[in-house]
């Protein structure tokens, strides 16, 4: 309670001070331990509390939280490979931890293995549904787009599930199908979002429906998008003149 109030009073160096006091007093209690470890994570010191963090985890049985915070400060701190091996001893122990395999998917992330780390989402996306979009949208940067389109079928938010099926449309060229989500959209309110909308008119123009494409050009209001329409509708005045530029 001591250290806490003096972290409370903004009294940082106090705080650990307290903790390493009341370490050296009931050495046996790693709750000390514990709670300045989290206080180094707090104040951005994450080399520091790594260390510290596995000094207490060795000497403890330390939760699920710890070695999830743990990870998350090696992951911070830059060293991606020690998160890793980590993150991956923490799985073993944990196995059904949805934590774990999030935090040790964005350290794969950051070491550029999408593929490893969008199979870690899925897998945690069985126990909780609500992260099939991650899934989705690593398979996608991982380059396994029908994969992603796969789990887009499967996501239950309607709004989130055509946002990220108009992407993977246009991915795969598929501008027959990306044209016919009009409907979809309209139902669910998305054609007020001005993305998906230049993104109905960019499809409508690659299958020839240039009069629809115009119509939704003309409702898009952003000076970025706006400017993109612009290039489009003379893309369209080409492809009216002369239809072998188009083919």
């Amino acid at each position: 309670m001591r250290a806490q109030c003096h972290w409370l009073l903004e009294e940082k160096t106090l705080a650990l001070a307290t903790l390493v006091q009341a370490s050296e007093l009931f050495p046996d209690d790693y709750s000390f331990a514990r709670r300045k470890v989290f206080y180094l994570i707090d104040m951005g010191l994450f080399q520091r509390a790594s260390e510290l963090g596995k000094e207490y985890l060795e000497n403890s049985e330390g939760s699920v939280e710890d070695y999830v915070a743990l990870g998350n400060a090696l992951r911070a701190s830059g060293e991606l490979d020690e998160a890793a091996s980590f993150l991956e001893q923490a799985q073993l122990r944990f196995p059904s931890s949805v934590e774990v395999r999030k935090t040790l998917a964005h350290v794969y992330i950051g070491r550029e293995q999408l593929s490893a780390a969008a199979d870690l989402i899925y897998n945690a996306a069985l126990l909780d549904p609500a992260l099939l979009a991650e899934a989705a949208e690593l398979y996608r940067r991982a380059g396994q787009t029908y994969r992603a389109l796969t789990l887009n079928g499967q996501l239950s938010d309607q709004p989130e599930k055509f946002r990220q099926r108009m992407a993977l449309l246009l991915e795969l060229q598929n501008f027959e199908q990306a044209a016919a989500m009009e409907t979809p959209l309209y139902r669910v309110g998305l054609l007020n979002d001005e993305d998906l909308l230049y993104a109905l008119a960019y499809a409508q123009f690659k299958i020839g429906a240039f009069d629809k494409a115009e119509t939704n050009l003309a409702a898009l209001t952003r000076p970025d998008l706006f400017r993109k329409a612009a290039e489009l509708r003379r893309a369209i005045e080409d492809c009216s003149e002369d239809s072998w530029k188009c083919l």
